[in-house]
């Protein structure tokens, strides 16, 4: 069930019986769609004006941990087994899909045209939020991350397995 409720007073505006399974993965939002995904599911697009799942897509890589990020007209998906999948956000089509080394369990975020996500090692990876994958480049910690990213005032806060870092001026 995907479900969306009044932050001021909690009562439930809608839900949508659409994923299955333990879902952990936190829904992205872009362009009136909540894009929802889950390992052993689905990622499903539901129109929150509708409320209808517009598509569903469970032949691609589906994250168990990491969140879905959605922007540009693309939804990006981080995997614990270590691939980044790009789908257009419209249809739910596969755009491309990127095998890592590592998994992910942080998810990606998108700051400006870039898409940055942290692997289990501790290796940021950037990519442009294209309909291709095209490296942007990466920067290793030295230690392992699990958490997402925060961004504020031009600054990147993570979160590793023993140091809090702080990237940018």
């Amino acid at each position: 069930v995907v479900a969306a409720y009044s932050a001021e007073t909690g009562e439930q505006l809608w839900s949508i019986e659409c994923m299955g399974g333990e879902v952990a993965p936190s829904v992205a939002f872009a362009d009136g769609i909540v894009f929802a995904a889950n390992e052993y599911a689905t990622c499903a697009a539901i129109d929150i004006k509708t409320k209808a799942i517009t598509w569903q897509n469970d032949e691609i890589s589906l994250p168990d941990v990491a969140s879905p990020v959605a922007a540009r007209g693309f939804v990006f998906l981080a995997s614990s087994a270590g691939a980044v999948t790009c789908m257009q956000g419209a249809t739910g089509t596969l755009v491309w899909e990127h095998e890592f080394s590592e998994g992910f369990y942080s998810s990606p975020i998108i700051v400006a045209d870039r898409v940055y996500v942290t692997d289990m090692v501790g290796v940021t990876h950037i990519f442009r939020a294209g309909a291709a994958y095209e490296a942007v480049g990466t920067c290793a910690l030295g230690e392992g991350v699990v958490s997402t990213p925060g961004v504020v005032n031009g600054r990147i806060f993570m979160r590793g397995v023993k140091t809090l870092f702080c990237i940018g001026e």
